[in-house]
């Protein structure tokens, strides 16, 4: 019996079909990844902010995305860029339940809504502008200095968070 042969066309189209599944798979695995490794953050600083202040724990997963970022910005494996793009999620993913927190605790109820409000605006427009800033600094000079700048961005963030608790006691 023989085999009908297929234009080099119809086997190219198949050949990058099968790339894109991978890829899609791979990325999809990659987003669980980062959910389990949050939702594991999450649960473990849960469980310590009862005890200490929220205020810390938030400075904690700012710094540990900052250094996450960090090791993004300086190595060459990929291994090691996945493992920490996967942590810089989990740190990131505590902080705005978190941030939440504080809030609750030291705003008044009548206005709380609107200060949650507020931080979800600003959070969207820190990332908006943020992004645009570092993309064009990226551009400009390299990815790995976006990277810098993002994980020293992550620091202050840590520092300003560290404050918050202290501030208003």
């Amino acid at each position: 019996m023989r085999v009908p042969k297929t234009s080099p066309h119809v086997r190219e189209r198949q050949r990058a079909r099968g790339v894109w599944v991978r890829v899609a798979l791979l990325v999809g695995l990659l987003a669980l990844a980062k959910a389990a490794a949050g939702i594991f953050v999450l649960r473990l600083v849960e469980r310590q902010v009862i005890s200490r202040g929220a205020a810390r724990w938030l400075t904690v997963l700012y710094l540990g995305a900052a250094a996450s970022v960090a090791v993004i910005a300086g190595s060459d494996l990929l291994a090691i860029v996945i493992v920490a793009l996967i942590a810089q999620q989990a740190f990131r993913f505590g902080v705005e339940p978190l941030q939440v927190l504080i809030a609750n605790r030291h705003d008044e109820s009548a206005a709380r809504a609107t200060v949650l409000s507020f931080m979800s605006q600003a959070h969207a427009m820190g990332e908006i502008v943020g992004g645009v800033c570092l993309g064009t600094l990226a551009s400009a000079t390299s990815l790995s200095t976006a990277f810098v700048a993002s994980a020293v961005l992550f620091v202050g963030a840590g520092l300003v968070a560290g404050r918050a608790e202290r501030a208003s006691v």
